[in-house]
């Protein structure tokens, strides 16, 4: 930020400190003073050492979107004290008013070399003074706003790693930290998400949990959300070819980031979001109430099968997966799928304008010569006849066009005739080939637990 604007600045300011060159970082951890409208008053810790005459930049690291405005610095003070110069300690500087910058804790005051990971530490111990040191994170609604998501969910996160006891207190202040987080989530203009790249869908997050004896389970798969605060650091963690960078942009409804999240938990069988990192989560319904069908007739409910829908998607995933205890990843989500399969209900599809399916008393279809014929198969992947069956419209959707309608009925009805292809579209890797053997190994699989 130097060049001739740098060099203009330091025409006009007073230097009888001597040099001014040299380099720091500092985060704002009080409000500004106002004296007049051309100046302000910061306080914050500095790191490195910071001089009278200095220009420097200062921006709001953890906003989306930033820009970095320059100013200069008029005075120094330390314990109340005026100096030229100060290093490594707690200052106070009068500096040029920046102008249209709103100027809020954690705001950085930093010289040109200063490396992107020095300003951030200046960032988060302002956010971890302020906040949390100082007001113990006890804000009053204007303080919530002026947060972003990104200062909210480095606060929770440097909280929950430095300074909650885990009792009913702290848990009271977090809640009202989460829910701030998942307002401005919802009110957000962009957001990105880390997807897969073999699924075509957000990537699920999930770890194994050893209960005891090396007996193990996993926790309910999240995904994870950032802010273009730390959009290349994220891009630099999660490339390809595994992982996509997806993101979505508010546009003309007010509701599209509740009704894609809403998506994702209630099609995909996501438990909720992890913001930044795994330890700064929320579950689905602190963002999207889950869907009440309560007094919709059952045949008008639409066809959702998330629990099915996620062991597929978490087992498509492993595929390219580099992580450790990678086979015991595979049996529990298997293990979790194969009861899925059995408790599902698949929409058929069928070509348009063919006779209505007749349904048996068991509530299962006769699979007629005739029906037959105006069904999705192919040959499948040991010659014999596979069906296509969808766990819901939108990944039908996404094969079939007008041409096409569906019916609904279980595995059991389908697998003594056809191989099933479950949920078959351009991502293989989030479908799932069932044969009569698996399918009858899985019936004797759950008979002998």
């Amino acid at each position: 930020m130097a060049g001739i604007l740098g060099k203009v600045f330091r025409k006009n300011q007073s230097t009888d400190s001597g040099s001014v060159s040299g380099f720091f970082s500092l985060g704002v951890t009080a409000i500004p003073k106002t004296f007049d409208t051309d100046e302000l008053v910061v306080e914050g810790y500095v790191t490195g050492t910071i001089k009278r005459g200095m220009v420097v930049n200062i921006s709001n690291f953890g906003d989306d979107h930033r820009k970095t405005y320059m100013a200069s610095v008029i005075d120094i003070e330390v314990k109340q004290k005026q100096v030229h110069k100060a290093s490594n300690c707690l200052v106070s500087v009068r500096i040029s008013n920046p102008g249209e910058l709103q100027i809020k804790p954690a705001t950085l005051l930093f010289t040109d070399h200063i490396t992107k990971s020095e300003q951030k530490e200046s960032y988060l111990l302002a956010l971890e003074e302020y906040y949390i040191l100082k007001k113990k994170l006890l804000l009053r609604e204007e303080e919530f706003n002026r947060m972003s998501i990104t200062d909210l969910a480095e606060t929770i996160r440097i909280y929950k790693e430095k300074h909650s006891s885990g009792n009913a207190t702290s848990d009271k202040i977090l809640n009202q930290f989460n829910s701030a987080l998942a307002k401005k989530i919802l009110q957000a203009e962009e957001l990105y998400i880390v997807s897969n790249h073999d699924t075509g869908e957000p990537h699920m997050f999930s770890k194994l949990v050893n209960q005891y004896n090396d007996v193990y389970d996993c926790t309910q798969p999240k995904i994870l959300l950032f802010t273009e605060a730390y959009l290349k650091e994220y891009e630099s963690k999660y490339k390809r070819p595994v992982y996509d960078i997806i993101k979505f942009d508010k546009n003309d409804s007010a509701d599209e980031v509740e009704d894609i999240l809403g998506m994702y938990f209630y099609l995909n069988g996501v438990s909720g979001i992890h913001v930044l990192y795994d330890n700064v989560s929320l579950e689905a319904e602190q963002l999207v109430p889950k869907p009440d069908y309560s007094k919709i007739p059952e045949n008008k409910v639409p066809i959702m099968n998330p629990e099915l829908v996620k062991w597929m998607l978490l087992v498509g995933q492993l595929e390219k997966s580099t992580k450790d205890d990678k086979d015991i990843y595979l049996t529990l989500y298997k293990k979790y799928l194969h009861r899925a399969l059995l408790k599902t209900k698949f929409l058929v599809p069928i070509k348009s304008g063919s006779p209505a399916p007749v349904i048996s008393d068991n509530g299962n279809v006769q699979l007629t010569n005739e029906l037959k014929a105006n069904l999705a198969t192919s040959i499948g992947k040991y010659e014999k006849e596979s069906l296509r069956i969808y766990t819901d419209w939108k990944r039908l959707l996404t094969e079939y066009n007008s041409d096409w309608s569906a019916f609904v009925q279980p595995l059991s009805a389908l697998i003594h005739e056809f191989d099933c292809a479950v949920n078959v579209t351009l991502y293989t890797a989030s479908s799932y080939y069932v044969t009569e053997e698996l399918y009858d190994e899985i019936i004797n699989e759950i008979i002998n637990e």
